[in-house]
């Protein structure tokens, strides 16, 4: 009796492996040589008959057996071998009635303890598949021909991911060895009509449409047609992969596609309880389990996050890496559903997967007029002033998830689209209540977290003068410069002359007036220590510029300019050649700023169409910008009658003087005393321009400081 309450306790995968395991110790003339591999085995013991006083002669140890043995006979030799839910996929999926008992003995397996510990003791009398084999079939009732190539590495359990490969094998249990999602979905009791869904799992519907990647039309059309065609076709190994840094709406595209096409597309799930090691190959099994689920159905496959699991193989010896290498090839090319794959890191495919795939499309940050138009439609309704909008519009690294997520955020506090009871009135408060704030140090949170710093972009705007054309001392007119470059769909500039002259903010002026996105680049962002670097950089940084439609503004030009006659190095000499080939064939605007016009090589000077030298300001604008700087700064004129005169001897002794000094002044004088007056103004001047060097001029009459 206690026996017989020790089992009413177990599970019924318990009590079917029990039954199982001891039918193959008696369907042989001599069980005691079985007998003998457990006779020593407290745990295989305690499975079959619970806890025990002592350890069992071998007599007592068979007679016990034995006994269980016909009572569980008695109970399971009458009903079906597998489950009811087996025999569904088995329907479905065409397997033969050997292959559905095979997969049944893989869930027992999985789910007693007890029996694969049991089979692991028959490893010792496995010597290679044949004698598996034999033990399976004796175990499941059937033939040993039948069983022989249903558990080999190109079975049918192994080709539609029931079963996942054998790579190496040292007893019974490893030729069953099945994935947690798959076991999972197996022992669930489930309608015929909803068998199939533990093993498909629709993508996410996406509310996104072709406008909203205009950067992207042209691959819209390809990848469009392509699919069209092969699904019509029934064609094998379609693949298509597309690859990006994260969050620039790759699966949300994929989404796009298949609702363009009018298919079904489905996700290749995670095997979320897979044991540590194998989550290559639950991936993988799930990837062909979708396949033969689907391989009659107009549809469409995702393979998502392949770099997990797949990419980042902790393979030890070659042999493993190659049978994984030659497993996916085969899928690859054997496919019968299209499937587009996505990963964040493409350059680590190996070279033979890479070349398998039909399309490839490369996913970068949206340009700048695609995020101005994600920003309009996502964050539109929201409380948030035109400063932020277009604050992280210029930012080139922001992606249309952060954008999504900025907006989940503030539409939460704010309860917009939700009956908070907030109406416009209060909304629009909520802008300067703590909503801006809260957007600022979301989007800087984000940023530093992706790139370990703060970002560039001005979302509070500082305390400035503002830019005016004829506040810059140039040696052709300003006009002049921003018209050429309104006229001409190509032009390159050299902008050389004094620090803080306003080179960078006419370049900015420029990209305003033709109103394009300024794409700033600095030794800092391009100079790398390995050879090659510097100038994968420099192509990188031509073809984003191209990308994005962008005025491209190379900042101390002279550190990748300079004569090559005097280099040392022959890298030196290759950046040089390599900015010069790149400037040569950059069909767009282009602008290079140096302070250090002389020691530029002589054959980059014929590659800007303008060469323009920027000089400290006139005495006219000196006073032109100091009016600005005392309005900006809302200080107190000084009472005097003859202020205008003075004024002009007191900036004619102050000629160096540029449009940077006057910027430094007002961000020092707006962060200091409330109560400014012109005199405070001026001396902050003069002390500036006390720290500069004096600048050689000509014998003669100048004309830059002519009235």
């Amino acid at each position: 009796m206690a026996r017989a309450k020790s089992w009413r306790q177990r599970s019924q995968f318990d009590h079917q492996a029990a039954w199982v395991f001891l039918r193959f110790l008696f369907d042989h003339d001599t069980p005691e040589r079985w007998l003998r591999e457990f006779e020593f085995d407290r745990n295989v013991q305690r499975w079959i008959f619970g806890p025990m006083p002592a350890r069992p002669t071998p007599r007592v140890l068979l007679s016990r057996c034995k006994t269980l043995y016909d009572e569980l006979q008695e109970h399971f030799v009458e009903r079906p071998f597998y489950s009811e839910t087996v025999g569904k996929v088995g329907t479905r999926l065409e397997l033969t009635d050997t292959e559905c008992r095979l997969l049944w003995l893989a869930v027992l397996g999985h789910e007693s303890n007890g029996f694969s510990a049991a089979l692991n003791y028959l490893g010792d009398s496995c010597g290679h598949r044949g004698d598996a084999a034999w033990i399976i079939a004796r175990m499941i009732d059937a033939r040993i021909d039948d069983v022989m190539p249903a558990i080999g590495p190109t079975g049918h359990l192994v080709e539609i991911g029931l079963l996942e490969p054998v790579m190496h094998y040292t007893n019974v249990i490893d030729f069953l060895n099945i994935t947690y999602r798959v076991c999972t979905a197996l022992c669930n009791p489930t309608a015929t009509d909803k068998v199939l869904d533990a093993f498909l799992r629709p993508a996410r519907p996406t509310c996104l449409g072709v406008e909203d990647f205009p950067h992207l039309q042209e691959d819209f059309g390809h990848l469009s047609r392509y699919l069209e065609a092969a699904m019509h076709a029934k064609t094998s190994g379609v693949n298509v992969l597309f690859y990006g840094i994260p969050g620039t709406g790759k699966t949300e595209f994929a989404a796009l596609l298949a609702q363009h096409l009018d298919v079904p597309i489905f996700v290749v799930p995670e095997d979320e309880g897979g044991r540590h090691g194998q989550r290559e190959q639950s991936r993988l099994s799930a990837f062909r389990m979708s396949q033969a689920l689907l391989s009659h159905t107009r549809a469409l496959v995702l393979f998502d996050d392949v770099e997990d699991g797949i990419l980042d193989r902790e393979q030890n010896s070659w042999r493993s890496r190659t049978k994984g290498k030659a497993l996916l090839n085969t899928l690859l090319e054997s496919n019968p559903v299209p499937t587009i794959w996505i990963t964040n890191v493409a350059d680590r495919f190996d070279p033979a997967h890479a070349r398998r795939f039909d399309l490839v499309v490369g996913f970068k940050t949206p340009p700048r007029s695609v995020r101005v138009s994600m920003i309009n439609k996502s964050l539109g309704d929201l409380p948030l002033t035109d400063t932020f909008k277009a604050g992280i519009a210029e930012d080139r690294d922001l992606t249309p998830a952060q954008i999504g997520k900025i907006a989940r955020v503030i539409g939460q506090v704010s309860g917009h689209g939700q009956d908070s009871g907030y109406n416009k009135e209060d909304q629009a408060g909520k802008a300067k209540t703590g909503l801006e704030p809260l957007a600022v140090y979301l989007y800087r949170a984000m940023y530093k977290l992706r790139f370990g710093k703060d970002p560039e972009t001005g979302l509070i705007p500082t305390h400035s003068v503002d830019f005016d054309l004829d506040w810059v001392n140039c040696s052709i007119p300003a006009g002049e410069i921003v018209a050429m470059f309104r006229q001409s769909p190509r032009l390159t500039a050299c902008f050389h002359g004094l620090p803080g002259a306003g080179k960078t903010a006419l370049a900015e002026h420029i990209a305003r007036s033709l109103d394009k996105p300024l794409l700033v680049k600095r030794a800092s962002d391009l100079l790398r220590p390995f050879l090659g670097e510097t100038e994968m950089l420099m192509r990188r940084m031509f073809d984003e510029a191209r990308d994005e439609g962008a005025l491209l503004l190379l900042d101390e030009a002279d550190s990748f300019l300079t004569d090559r006659e005097r280099a040392r190095q022959s890298w030196e000499v290759t950046q040089v050649n390599e900015l010069l080939t790149q400037i040569e064939r950059y069909r767009g605007h282009f602008i290079a700023t140096t302070n250090a016009f002389d020691v530029l090589d002589q054959a980059s000077l014929r590659r800007f169409d303008l060469k323009v030298r920027f000089d400290s300001l006139r005495v006219d604008q000196r006073i032109q910008m100091f009016h600005a700087l005392l309005s900006s700064l809302d200080a107190r004129m000084l009472p005097r009658k003859a202020w205008e005169a003075d004024l002009r001897q007191w900036f004619n002794d102050l000629p160096n003087l540029t449009p940077g000094d006057f910027a430094v002044v007002a961000r020092r004088m707006s962060a200091g005393s409330a109560h400014i007056d012109a005199m405070q103004v001026l001396k902050a001047l003069r002390d500036e321009h006390a720290i500069k060097k004096p600048i050689a001029r000509s014998i003669g009459f100048i004309a830059s400081d002519s009235v």
